[in-house]
């Protein structure tokens, strides 16, 4: 089977992941993030019964939603609470006091809808204002922040103490890049910001570096017995090698994001999440690890040489 040159071609794909996140950065700092439902503000109708929704939960659903329609307003998020009992329709609509106002006649009618069906029961439409900037907004990015952070400065500590600050720098620089990469990806195509970000982005770091672990051993271990190969030659049959359970990874979180997207409600915006990450990882996996560890290892190969001299030198005297 003939091995592709990922030496010559990671060097053009790394310049365009670069320019991803520029472009990204650029559209994130002056549009903002997309913040999916959960962390936008707007409004909730919330629709309470005071026993389980049972054999009434479909009667239910299609009666308020028949009067969303008829009133001309859609619903960004439906979710179901209290075992049934509870059924919340979720809005990005802009807070206003017209807003308001539209949505508390609106559950003025779904209430009376509702008890038309049930006329033994009683029902409760209730409609407020979601408020989530601040903590539950775009925090949600620095919650990310933070659990990358804490995960990169763990494992740089652990990788200067396993293999040295050459190779601890390939791996912590190139879980970093993914994770901006991933950031500006879903702040450029415009994929919903939901809550479980910070895990997806942790997600993010923990498969990169895995990946550079196993190909840093490979690196190690092929340049230690083989002294005539290059550090290029090394990493591009290493890159050729790690391409199959790479594109398998992207293919499971492909797969991944397909179900999530069949399921939807509140799975949808993780699922696009997801779909973004598998691109990213590949891509980064595949592709920038060479630009980045090569350099180091000439400098690691230099400064080794450096050391060896002095030691002749030194040994002479």
């Amino acid at each position: 089977m003939k091995k592709l040159n990922f030496i010559k071609i990671s060097k053009i794909i790394l310049s365009l992941l670069l320019v991803i996140v520029v472009a990204g950065a650029v559209l994130a700092g002056v549009l903002g993030f997309n913040k999916g439902v959960e962390l936008s503000n707007g409004y909730e109708l919330t629709v309470k019964v005071d026993v389980n929704f049972g054999d009434n939960k479909e009667k239910i659903e299609t009666e308020t939603e028949k009067v969303l329609k008829e009133n001309g307003v859609k619903y960004d998020l439906k979710k179901i609470a209290d075992e049934g009992s509870i059924i919340i329709y979720q809005f990005k609509e802009e807070v206003t006091e017209e807003n308001t106002k539209a949505f508390e006649d609106l559950a003025v009618k779904v209430e009376d809808a509702v008890n038309v069906i049930l006329v033994s029961t009683t029902v409760d439409a209730t409609t407020a204002v979601s408020e989530r900037e601040g903590f539950f907004g775009t925090s949600t990015i620095w919650w990310a922040i933070l659990a990358v952070g804490v995960t990169v400065v763990l494992a740089f500590i652990y990788l200067l103490i396993r293999y040295n600050i050459f190779y601890s720098l390939v791996a912590c620089i190139l879980a970093v890049f993914e994770v901006i990469l991933l950031t500006s990806l879903v702040g450029l195509v415009r994929i919903p910001l939901a809550p479980i970000f910070s895990v997806v982005a942790l997600t993010a770091v923990i498969l990169s570096f895995i990946n550079t672990i196993v190909l840093l051993n490979g690196a190690k271990e092929k340049l230690r017995l083989n002294k005539t190969k290059s550090p290029e030659e090394v990493a591009n049959e290493l890159l050729n090698g790690s391409l199959p359970k790479n594109g398998v990874i992207a293919i499971v979180l492909v797969v991944a994001s397909i179900v999530l997207m069949i399921i939807g409600g509140t799975f949808t915006s993780l699922a696009f999440e997801l779909l973004a990450l598998a691109v990213v990882d590949f891509m980064v996996n595949q592709f920038a690890f060479a630009p980045i560890f090569l350099p180091f290892e000439r400098k690691r190969n230099k400064d080794n040489l450096l050391r060896a001299k002095k030691k002749e030198l030194k040994d002479k005297e």
